[in-house]
């Protein structure tokens, strides 16, 4: 679906968009890399490639590919990442990912900044979270 969509979009419409895309689609790679690899080498000293690389995956829309990552990198699950990642994958697309594909687009239409900002605050407060877990585990 996705390829037939994008094959089937006007070439006006990348002409005269091409370079919003260009760099929004930079920008959210970075983005994704430097903060996914960043947190998951502070949140997780041993196997922070293992958990970042699956999670990278996750963040670009495709769990798949990164539990295949991960069993490639680690077959036998002997650093326990893959089961981590299997329950995290479960619990996001059980609650986060069901609100964000089913609920906020009809929500976006009329309320953007509303839902911007809200993502924002969620994203400080998880990652608040996570320093503090991060915390509590190391002490």
């Amino acid at each position: 679906m996705i390829t037939s969509s994008i094959a089937n979009t006007s070439l006006t419409i990348f002409r005269t968009h091409g370079t919003l895309i260009f760099v929004t689609s930079v920008v959210v790679i970075l983005w994704n890399i430097l903060f996914i690899f960043g947190l998951s080498r502070m949140w997780n000293k041993n196997n922070w490639f293992m958990n970042g690389i699956g999670v990278f995956e996750v963040s670009n829309g495709v769990a798949a590919t990164g539990l295949m990552l991960l069993k490639t990198a680690d077959p036998n699950d002997s650093t326990g990442t893959v089961r981590n990642f299997s329950a995290g994958v479960a619990l996001l697309s059980s609650s986060t990912q069901l609100i964000y594909l089913n609920i906020v687009p009809m929500f976006v239409t009329e309320n953007g900044n509303g839902v911007l900002l809200a993502t924002a605050i969620a994203a400080v407060v998880f990652v608040l979270i996570g320093f503090i877990a991060g915390r509590i585990k190391t002490n």
